[in-house]
């Protein structure tokens, strides 16, 4: 909960539901600007005057151009986890109870201990556990 408390505090949530914010309404606009051009809607085959195939050409074709943005978003999320995991240990005044709910949650959650940092960096949108363990230790020290 102290983890949770964490991302509030340190108002994490606007500040992740901005960029949000502002990355649909660009696509809102890219949409809109691609509902206008009628040679968009001839080269896959349909005719234009309705917004519904440059929708469906957005939906489809959007995930080519986002994924590529996911490992900027995926490292900022990571780091507002490990904040969030120090706020919790600072303000427990310990970090052996969220260590703890953490292995339970891996456990429960049949995460992989130690995947190829090459595929978290690009995947994972939290740090595995041995990161967050290790932040969480290296935290006690310094």
């Amino acid at each position: 909960m102290a983890h949770e408390i964490g991302h509030f505090k340190k108002k994490r949530i606007p500040k992740t539901l901005a960029p949000s914010a502002l990355g649909s309404l660009a696509g809102l606009c890219l949409v809109s600007l691609l509902a206008r051009q009628e040679s968009s809607y001839r080269s896959f085959g349909f005719e234009a005057g309705t917004i519904v195939p440059a929708l469906l050409l957005f939906g489809l074709l959007s995930g080519v151009v986002t994924f590529w943005f996911s490992p900027v978003a995926y490292w900022w999320s990571r780091r507002y986890e490990h904040q969030a995991d120090a706020f919790a240990a600072q303000v427990m005044t310990e970090p052996g109870s969220l260590i703890g709910a953490l292995r339970k949650l891996n456990e429960k959650n049949l995460s992989n201990l130690a995947p190829h940092p090459l595929y978290s960096g690009f995947y994972y949108s939290h740090p595995t556990l041995l990161e967050r363990e290790q932040a969480l230790a290296g935290g006690l020290r310094g």
